[in-house]
């Protein structure tokens, strides 16, 4: 499991449905549906949510609003 914060205070939190987005007071919001199981999640400085996978690869996902 891994834990990330996004700069809108959004809490990301991966396990094995993806990666759980929660607002900052803890309410959920939505899922990131992952290929595979995430173990490390993070952002780069324009936002984009970075993932890396039992898959033995890294993916890119774009977080709508």
């Amino acid at each position: 499991m891994a834990i990330e914060v996004d700069g809108k205070g959004r809490v990301f939190v991966s396990d094995i449905k993806g990666v759980q987005v929660f607002d900052g007071n803890g309410r959920y919001l939505n899922v990131v549906k992952i290929s595979g199981v995430a173990f490390g999640i993070a952002f780069d400085d324009p936002g984009k949510l970075y993932a890396t996978t039992n898959n033995s690869k890294v993916e890119k996902y774009d977080v709508k609003e």
